[in-house]
Formats: structure tokens, sequence, C-alpha cells
């Protein structure tokens, strides 16, 4: 049996892919009173993994603004406060 070549490794030349680490991803939890900052409301939590040249901070804040942007859109209860964690756990 002929087997097929296999696929590129990475859609740029130069470049490994990397497996992202399984801790990546995005949680939404409700808050009761009392918890995070006091009041009831949401906590978002976001892992991601960031390109290779890209400073941490910034994708960090720009992820979070538009994270928190988001959220009072989407979420029920408008008016309740809403914490956003973005935490880069790994560079590609």
């Amino acid at each position: 049996m002929v087997q097929p070549p296999p696929a590129p490794a990475a859609p740029r030349a130069g470049r490994r892919a990397r497996e992202a680490p399984r801790s990546t991803g995005v949680r939404v939890r409700r808050e009761a009173e009392g918890e995070g900052d006091g009041a009831a409301g949401w906590h978002l939590d976001l892992q991601l993994v960031a390109r290779t040249g890209h400073r941490t901070v910034d994708v960090t804040r720009a992820v979070r603004a538009a994270v928190c942007a988001a959220a009072v859109e989407v979420l029920p209860e408008p008016g309740r406060p809403v914490r956003v964690t973005v935490t880069v756990v790994g560079i590609v």
C-alpha cells in the first residue's frame, strides 16, 4: 500500500508546528456575592498562546479589552460586573 506524502507541518515555511498546551481555552463562570471583587457577576478566564515576535503584554491587553467589550453585549444580566483574566500559556 502506498502512503500519501505527509501534510506540511506548518502553513509557513521555516516554522515548526507545535501543539498548544492543553490548558488553553476559555472558562466562564458566575461569581457569587463576595467572590472576586465582591459583587455578584461574571469571571471570564482566557488562556491562550501568542506568536513569537508579539509582546505578550500587548496581546493580553488587546484580548482583555475586546473580551470586556463583547461580554457586556452577550452575557445575561447587563450591569453586572465582568472580570476578565488573560494568561499567555505558551509562545509559538
